[in-house]
């Protein structure tokens, strides 16, 4: 089976009502391409019919292999199980919700092909609300960059560019909520990070998984950003190793907590239906 140029990761969870309009947007997107890609999806914990829509869509598009995670994972399983199953040495990932726009993509791979290792996502416009979802991002961003040096001014974003072995260098240092610290963890690891400007829409379907509960968190895994980075001397980074092992537990193994896959028996596309066939495997 040949290898696409980029993986498209979409981490999700009771975002039925947005998929069907996210696939149709992100195929088009792909069609126009002179790529190759594969979208693969984690439903990570959904309640709703997020996981038979998924199904649905791999089985009309051989693009797109469909994960499933046992509840309890949160984003960064659905990430690194993602990661784990994208093929491509490009990944790209982005949110469910509709809210990140993918028309940005080729943006994203044309810096990326200016020689960057990771492209972020800036929603310079945001369209949320202002006191429990942009104040405190922009708080939590402005910390941040305070602490790490980072130049990155949204590290929330889903919408991200990633040279597939620059994963690969961070990736034991993805547990809790570290997805919003991946730009931190790549720059830190030796990449070259950059940001674009991307479109923001408005929450059209459902409700958002965050709010000013998570600041605490944030502060938290910054801390440990902090202590574990390469750039500590040894014995802080000593004492973060600690943290560390206090810290990662959960289904953030190799497995991820996994409990099916679906996904491609073969390498033909058929756009809006049809055909190709689709396997259903249980991990447990």
């Amino acid at each position: 089976m040949l290898r696409p140029d980029i993986s498209v990761v979409i981490p999700a969870r009771d975002e039925a009502e947005s998929l069907p309009e996210l696939y149709r947007s992100i195929a088009s997107v792909l069609d126009r391409l002179d790529r190759s890609a594969e979208v693969v999806c984690v439903d990570h914990g959904s309640r709703d019919g997020t996981f038979a829509l998924l199904q649905a869509l791999a089985a009309r598009d051989s693009r797109v292999t469909v994960v499933r995670l046992r509840p309890g994972g949160g984003k960064v399983a659905a990430l690194l199980a993602g990661f784990d199953r994208a093929r491509a040495a490009v990944v790209i990932t982005i949110d469910a919700d509709l809210q990140d726009d993918p028309e940005d993509i080729p943006v994203l791979l044309a810096k990326l092909d200016e020689g960057y290792d990771v492209v972020s996502g800036w929603r310079r416009r945001r369209e949320d609300r202002f006191l429990d979802r942009r104040l405190p991002s922009l708080l939590a961003n402005s910390l941040i960059r305070g602490v790490t040096g980072s130049p990155v001014h949204d590290h929330g974003a889903g919408l991200k560019a990633y040279r597939r072995e620059v994963l690969d260098a961070v990736r034991p240092r993805l547990f809790g909520g570290m997805h919003r610290f991946i730009a931190v963890l790549c720059e830190d690891a030796g990449a070259r990070v950059t940001e674009v400007a991307v479109h923001h829409h408005p929450r059209r379907f459902g409700r958002s998984k965050y709010g000013l509960a998570r600041t605490w968190h944030v502060l938290v895994d910054l801390g440990t950003v902090w202590l574990t980075s390469p750039r500590r001397s040894p014995s802080v980074g000593r004492l973060g190793e600690l943290v560390v092992r206090g810290r990662r537990r959960g289904p953030t193994g190799p497995d991820h907590g996994v409990s099916e896959v679906v996904e491609r028996t073969d390498d033909r596309h058929v756009p809006g239906g049809g055909g190709p066939g689709c396997s259903s495997r249980s991990d447990g």
